[in-house]
């Protein structure tokens, strides 16, 4: 079962395989997302996880310090990335039209 390893603070300019040959040296990769500056790294074996967790701790790219953390299992209505999903927001008047609506059927 692949591990999630997320990989933050990485330059705008970084892409899949930069990323993917600096976390690559600990261990075999399932896939690797980039969004912004983050990476969302699953990694084949937890061993190998464990390895770029403790490897690419304070490690930098580009010149910025990367932020290296454990992934969790993602909640519903969360991104990939960890961050809850964009949802449309409905303003109190909104809700009471679409009410109205659905009770004039």
């Amino acid at each position: 079962m692949p591990k999630r390893i997320y990989v933050g603070n990485l330059p705008f300019s970084a892409t899949d395989d930069e990323v993917r040959n600096l976390v690559g040296r600990y261990g075999k990769l399932a896939s690797v997302r980039i969004d912004s500056a983050v990476a969302v790294v699953e990694a084949e074996t937890q061993a190998g996880a464990s390895r770029a967790l403790s490897g690419l701790t304070g490690g930098i790219l580009g010149g910025r310090k990367l932020q290296v953390s454990e992934g969790r299992p993602r909640s519903q209505g969360e991104s990939p990335f960890g961050w809850p999903s964009r949802r449309r927001i409905v303003s109190p008047r909104q809700s009471y039209a679409a009410a109205r609506e659905g009770l004039g059927n």
